[in-house]
């Protein structure tokens, strides 16, 4: 379940990416607490375990995949080898040790 810091960084970044004129979607694994859905673009994430065909299409359709707060694929279920198997770049940000090696950028 993605915690505070998981959901801030990437509604933050998926704003940032939307006011430069990217289309940008914030997607999780699975539910979060109903405490965090004060948080503005809450309502509009995609939660994967509830729309998987959404979800994997839109990662089979990246350009650019960002990981948040989760050193490692597996951390995220299902939704791991898809974002594994996606041909999309994908970024790492994360602050835990012994990160995936399979990200094309790492900032941790």
């Amino acid at each position: 379940s993605p915690d505070g810091d998981a959901l801030g960084s990437s509604l933050a970044l998926c704003q940032y990416l939307q006011r430069q004129g990217k289309k940008a979607e914030v997607m999780v694994p699975n539910s979060f607490p109903y405490f965090l859905k004060w948080m503005e673009g809450a309502e509009k994430i995609l939660i994967y375990e509830h729309n998987s065909a959404a979800g994997r299409h839109h990662l089979e359709q990246a350009d650019l995949i960002f990981s948040l707060d989760y050193n490692i694929l597996k951390r995220v279920g299902d939704i791991g080898p898809v974002i594994a198997a996606s041909p999309a770049q994908k970024v790492l940000i994360d602050h835990h040790p012994y990160p995936d090696t399979l990200f094309d950028v790492t900032v941790s």
